[in-house]
This record gives structure tokens, C-alpha cells and sequence, in this order.
């Protein structure tokens, strides 16, 4: 037997968050439920991305040229690097 869960995932987009509702390093769905909590840090926003990702490989699957899906990856990629943890010294003057 199916469980409803398996038939009606969270909707996207999805999005992470490190702390909401005294939980730490979350992921909500679209309507603000958590899907999960406790994300090693830096995995959370490649978990987030996971629905924008299947999608894009679905449409190369499907047949869409590559150069056409490379600015969607380009800003999925962005978006995982702009929520990863700053390492000490980076950035530094």
C-alpha cells in the first residue's frame, strides 16, 4: 500500500531556513510546513533546490537543449553557493 504522503509531496518551491519554530536548519514546503530538520550544515539549500533540480533534469531528459536550461542552472547553483556557510578567513582584506 501507497502511503499519501508517497503520492502528495510537499509542493515547491521548497525553502530552508536555519532556524523556525525552535527548530534548526529546516526545510519547508511551500506553505510553510517542515519537511525536515537537522540538516548537516551546508545541505540545506541543496536540499531546498532539489524540486528546481528534478525539474531541470527532467527537461533534459525530455529532449530541451542543454544551452537552454543553463541559466536555470546557473541561478539554482547560485543559490545553493549564496546559502553556504562562510569559512573563516574568506572574504577577509
Amino acid at each position: 500500500m501507497e502511503s499519501p504522503v508517497a503520492r502528495n509531496p510537499s509542493p515547491a518551491p521548497w525553502h530552508y531556513a536555519e532556524h523556525i519554530y525552535g527548530l534548526e536548519h529546516c526545510l519547508l514546503d511551500r506553505d510553510g510546513r517542515v519537511i525536515a530538520s537537522h540538516f548537516p550544515i551546508g545541505n540545506g539549500p541543496a536540499m531546498a533546490a532539489a524540486p528546481a533540480m528534478v525539474s531541470l533534469l527532467r527537461e533534459l531528459v525530455a529532449g530541451v537543449p542543454p544551452e537552454t536550461l543553463r541559466k536555470r542552472a546557473e541561478l539554482i547553483l547560485r543559490q545553493i553557493d549564496r546559502s553556504a556557510p562562510r569559512q573563516p578567513g574568506e572574504d577577509d582584506e
